[in-house]
């Protein structure tokens, strides 16, 4: 089954439009033409991409892998051509005023000069004109997303079922922490030890009574939270991919609101002394998470079913490696 994702590429995609010459189109879709020339140029780009990636296309074995990179550019195209049929057959296309604006707020934005902007179209070999367009494609497609789910809804008794099935999964926490920095891949043994014991000795502070905040801005060497007095601003579960491992395990050791590690806990960029902050559990706490990830798992299968149902009801021709130039190109 295909997957129907909506996403803004940049650097992978440049969508160009461009008018053919009499050339045999490389596909129809709904009597929509797709050039060979903007075929090309999407190609062009992918194999960019890909060798940045260190994707080599040299011998046999790379024209297979080049191959399969045409076929999944124009396969690319196909998709995102029928999601701007339907959204503008559901109503849904974006505006200019709703491209302008994302591209002021969300795009000129980050630059700090007009020429950082142009000097960065200039390094993804696309014109203003160009990423409009993807802008266009990118909000349509989140407009179709949006109304084509519209109705689904997770009620209380499925999202129990859900929790109940495997509990821990659904435990959050919020925690400080004490780093004191010893990196594997540059400290030295030596080095190592005096850093564990450093942290035993924060810890044995901690034994003796002192403010877990005040040992943090007096010794972490996490800048980002020293000052917050060791305190991560985030929430995250025990499959959370924000965090390493060790860090995400240590966390989850501590079972009480105040409590901390009585033994530092080691990750590639030193040792850590974790202190539970809070902590959601039960389900009424963690409810609203277990409904909203229900919600994106069924909007995904409804919009799946949808794009499906709208592509088999397409006409759609490819003209891909028909004839013997493109198959030629194969083999050079």
């Amino acid at each position: 089954m295909r997957r129907w994702v909506v996403t803004f590429f940049v650097v992978l995609v440049v969508a160009l439009i461009v008018t053919g010459c009499g050339e045999k189109p490389i596909a129809e879709v709904n009597g929509e033409t797709l050039t060979r020339k903007e075929f090309d140029i999407r190609v062009d780009q992918a194999r960019v991409y890909s060798g940045q990636m260190g994707v080599s296309f040299e011998g046999e074995q790379g024209q297979e892998l080049l191959k399969q990179l045409k076929q999944n550019v124009l396969n690319q195209w196909i998709d995102e051509t029928l999601v701007m049929q339907s959204g503008e057959k559901e109503g849904v296309t974006a505006g200019e005023d709703e491209v302008g604006t994302f591209l002021e707020e969300r795009i000129k934005k980050s630059f700090q000069k007009d020429e950082e902007y142009q000097d960065w179209l200039k390094e993804q070999q696309m014109t203003e004109e160009d990423l409009e367009r993807m802008i266009k494609y990118q909000l349509t497609g989140q407009g179709l997303f949006e109304k084509v789910t519209s109705h689904v809804t997770i009620d209380d008794e499925t999202a129990q079922k859900q929790f109940e099935q495997d509990k821990e999964s659904w435990e959050k926490v919020k925690v400080s922490h004490i780093l004191v920095e010893a990196r594997k891949s540059e400290a030295s043994e030596e080095e190592l030890t005096n850093a564990k014991n450093k942290a035993k000795n924060i810890i044995g502070e901690l034994n003796e009574g002192a403010d877990f905040a005040k040992l943090a801005q007096k010794y972490s060497d996490d800048p980002g939270t020293k000052e917050l007095g060791g305190l991560l601003d985030m929430e995250f579960s025990p499959s959370s991919l924000e965090l390493v491992p060790e860090f995400v395990t240590g966390a989850f050791e501590l079972s009480k609101v105040g409590e901390y590690s009585h033994e530092p806990v080691q990750t590639d960029i030193g040792y850590h002394i974790i202190k539970l902050d809070a902590k959601k559990s039960s389900f009424e706490e963690v409810k609203e998470d277990v409904k909203k990830y229900l919600a994106q798992e069924e909007k995904n299968t409804v919009f799946q079913d949808f794009m499906d149902n709208f592509r088999e009801n397409s006409q759609i021709t490819s003209n891909l490696f028909e004839d013997k130039n493109e198959k030629d190109n194969e083999k050079n």
